[in-house]
């Protein structure tokens, strides 16, 4: 399961406006409801290889939402540098490996961008 703390992608369908050079930052939160834990890992891929995120931000709010303290700390932060990424339309995949290591979800649908130079 993922949320979003940013209202900014919550819902929206037009692309988020980045300039080109500039580090995207996702912010968010991931569980895996059945091992009741945070998710292990949130990443996107890009050209082949993955771009991982910063796991264990506290997230008091989420374990409070879904009832299980065991969620506190379910928040993560990803950066995303759009260096080599041409001016143009993009969409971002966050996928979160379950709290085992053994499978992951996609985060859907999914975030879009559009770089501009």
């Amino acid at each position: 399961m993922f949320g979003s703390s940013s209202v900014a992608l919550a819902g929206r369908t037009e692309p988020v406006r980045v300039p080109q050079g500039a580090v995207l930052r996702i912010a968010g939160w991931a569980v895996d409801r059945t091992a009741r834990r945070p998710v292990s890992a949130v990443f996107t891929m890009i050209g082949g290889h993955p771009v991982v995120a910063r796991m264990g931000d506290v997230r008091d709010d989420v374990a409070s939402a879904l009832g299980d303290p065991r969620y506190a700390n379910a928040g993560f932060e990803l950066d995303l540098p759009t260096t080599d990424f041409p001016a143009g339309r993009f969409d971002v995949a966050l996928r979160a490996t379950n709290a085992g290591g053994t499978g992951y979800g996609e985060l859907r649908p999914p975030i879009r961008l559009l770089v501009t130079r």
